[in-house]
């Protein structure tokens, strides 16, 4: 009898421990979306392929071209000096102009 007692209590610790889990959500998860799993699992595979992602994307014609980072930057309207600060924190633009590196040689 003791043992069935014994059992019964094991079990029930069980499902209070699952239940325990199951109540457990990680605070970030309300604020991040989902992994995009499709994506990782694709780099994954790539990589257990042997291929390096960086080296791929280096050896791309479009990413040696000298001007697309020119391009990109016209293309997205990239603030080159602008940070992502909230403008009373900090704001690039209100420097003078010969604070800034190009300018102290001058």
């Amino acid at each position: 009898m003791q043992v069935d007692a014994m059992a019964g209590s094991n079990g029930a610790e069980h499902e209070e421990i699952a239940q325990e889990e199951q109540k457990f959500v990680d605070p970030l998860d309300r604020f991040l979306p989902p992994p995009p799993k499709r994506k990782i699992n694709k780099f994954l595979e790539y990589k257990k392929a042997g291929k390096s992602f960086n080296v791929a994307v280096r050896n791309r014609k479009d990413y040696q071209n000298p001007d697309f980072l020119l391009h990109a930057r016209r293309y997205q309207d990239i603030d080159q000096i602008g940070s992502c600060f909230d403008k009373d924190e900090l704001d690039p633009h209100r420097y003078d102009p010969s604070d800034y590196y190009d300018q102290v040689g001058a």
